[in-house]
């Protein structure tokens, strides 16, 4: 048998169309890996909106569409988190949409409107011994816009960020803002 002898620059061209053969195989390998790994992504991040952790959702829709960028469920999730903590209302159908009539209903709960601060306040409080931070923060929220200047709402409010920071960085500065307020209006407070 005659030994096939390969010269300097074909055996250059084989090994670069083995490498080039070698990329398209593995970019086909990994392009579903990545469009499974961006659906768990999105996944998760329509857990974390059931659980009205909007920022944490917000990264995991972010990741999924880094991942795949075709991926339109993650955009149009991305875009509920981002304006979930704002828009009670687009949350409360996207909730309904998806059968969670348990959490539609606290949130209707919580969003009721109140008769007068006091009330709203102790809403908000009931909530938040209850443990329901997500859930204290509206009626407290609420007491907040019908009297600005009542620091056990604001003192409570500021709490109810705290835990809330625990799971979503994004309610730190909002816990320091709301103290701030609250120390303004009574600086000796020994509430905290």
């Amino acid at each position: 048998m005659e030994a096939i002898r390969f010269s300097g620059k074909r055996s250059c061209l084989v090994i670069f169309l083995g490498l080039v053969l070698l990329a398209l195989i593995l970019w086909q390998a990994v392009q579903p890996v990545q469009e499974l790994m961006s659906a768990r992504y999105v996944q998760r991040g329509k857990e974390q909106l059931t659980s009205l952790s909007f920022t944490v959702a917000e990264a995991s829709f972010t990741r999924a569409t880094s991942l795949d960028e075709s991926n339109t469920d993650a955009e149009r999730y991305l875009q509920l988190a981002k304006v979930g903590e704002t828009d009670i209302a687009l949350l409360r159908d996207y909730l309904e949409q998806v059968g969670r009539a348990d959490i539609v209903g606290k949130i209707d709960q919580a969003t009721a409107v109140s008769a007068s601060p006091k009330e709203a306040l102790a809403r908000g409080i009931a909530y938040f011994l209850a443990e329901d931070y997500v859930y204290a923060r509206y009626p407290l929220e609420e007491a907040i816009k019908l009297d600005e200047n009542y620091p056990e709402a604001l003192h409570y409010l500021a709490l109810t960020y705290d835990k809330l920071a625990e799971f979503d960085a994004g309610f730190t500065s909002k816990a320091a803002d709301v103290r701030k307020k609250r120390d303004a209006l009574t600086p000796r407070w020994i509430g905290s």
